[in-house]
């Protein structure tokens, strides 16, 4: 854990755990290394004055991301046939986000025909609930839009330059301004 990613008055706490993002009281796990540490794709990504503002938005959301954990850690072929999708789409109504319960998707795969050289789209539907990693895709894509999108800026001192003296040319040389 760096200095500049530590809040002033934090208390002193022991290392973080291994695989945790170094952002300071972040929940998530690290994925991205940036300048020596390692961090969440949301910190990562966000600007170094926002750290706080986005480690905030994570807390906030912490049943969703327990849910993004224990499905990164689901057996993808157990997922359709133990009913673990239903239980999903029931976990994700009881901690108030019904809109994402795992339904079927559909993807655009846009490619080059090598035959004309247009652009080729290519619509495939499919359903998340027997696809694991396109529910976790789509829950982690919503956390980074949350927790990143609209953070405001931090506050920065007001800096306008003010001239002192004459402005104008005709303020400098009155002879100038009537002439």
């Amino acid at each position: 854990m760096t200095l500049d990613r530590t809040p002033m008055n934090a208390p002193d706490q022991g290392p973080h755990k291994p695989g945790q993002c170094s952002a300071w009281g972040c929940p998530m796990w690290a994925g991205i290394k940036v300048a020596g540490d390692w961090m969440c794709a949301q910190h990562a990504f966000a600007d170094a004055g926002k750290t706080q503002e986005v480690t905030q938005r994570l807390r906030q959301r912490l049943p969703l991301i327990r849910t993004l954990h224990r499905a990164m850690h689901t057996d993808p072929f157990a997922f359709d046939k133990e009913g673990q999708n239903i239980a999903a789409g029931e976990r994700m109504r009881k901690i108030g986000r019904p809109d994402l319960t795992p339904m079927s998707v559909t993807l655009a795969h846009p490619y080059r025909d090598r035959h004309t050289g247009e652009t080729v789209e290519r619509n495939v539907t499919q359903d998340e609930g027997q696809h694991l990693a396109l529910w976790v895709q789509r829950i982690h894509g919503v956390l980074f839009r949350e927790c990143t999108n609209d953070v405001p800026a931090p506050q920065q001192p007001e800096t306008i330059a003010r001239a002192t003296g004459p402005q104008t040319v005709g303020d400098f040389l009155p002879e100038v301004a009537h002439g």
